[in-house]
C-alpha cells in the first residue's frame, strides 16, 4: 500500500488493492503458522520435570525487559529482528535484553543449586 502507483483506470486500482489485501493475509497466515501462541499457563502444564517448572518460576520472576524477550524468543519463537519490531526497539537492545536476561537466569538458578 506504500508504493502507491499510478494506475490507468478504477478497474486496474480495484485489482491491485485486491492483490495488496490478498498478499497481506497470506503473511498474516504464514506469521501465525510459524509463530502459534502459548500461554504461559499451557507451558506450564506441558512441562514434565520438575527443574523446567523451577525454570519457568524464574523466567517469571525475571524484569519485565528481560522476561518479554526471553518469553518472545524461547516460548514463542520469534527471531531478534522480530522482537523488535513488536517492542518497537532496537535489534541491538533485544540482544542485550537476552543476554542480560539469561545472565539473571544463570545466576538465580545458580543460586538455589539448579543449574
Amino acid at each position: 500500500m506504500e508504493k502507491n502507483p499510478d494506475f490507468r483506470d478504477a478497474e486496474h486500482e480495484k485489482v491491485w488493492l485486491i492483490r495488496v489485501a490478498t498478499n497481506i493475509c497470506r503473511d498474516m497466515i504464514r506469521f501465525r503458522i510459524r509463530h502459534p501462541k502459548v500461554s504461559i499457563d499451557e507451558v506450564e502444564n506441558t512441562l514434565a520435570a520438575p527443574e523446567e517448572k523451577e525454570i519457568l518460576r524464574e523466567l517469571l520472576e525475571l524484569p519485565v525487559k528481560q522476561k518479554t524477550v526471553i518469553y518472545l524468543h524461547y516460548v514463542e519463537g520469534y527471531q531478534v529482528k522480530e522482537i523488535a519490531d513488536i517492542l518497537g526497539i532496537k535489534e541491538s537492545a533485544v540482544k542485550v535484553r537476552l543476554m542480560r536476561g539469561r545472565r539473571q537466569m544463570r545466576e538465580m538458578l545458580s543460586m538455589e543449586g539448579g543449574i
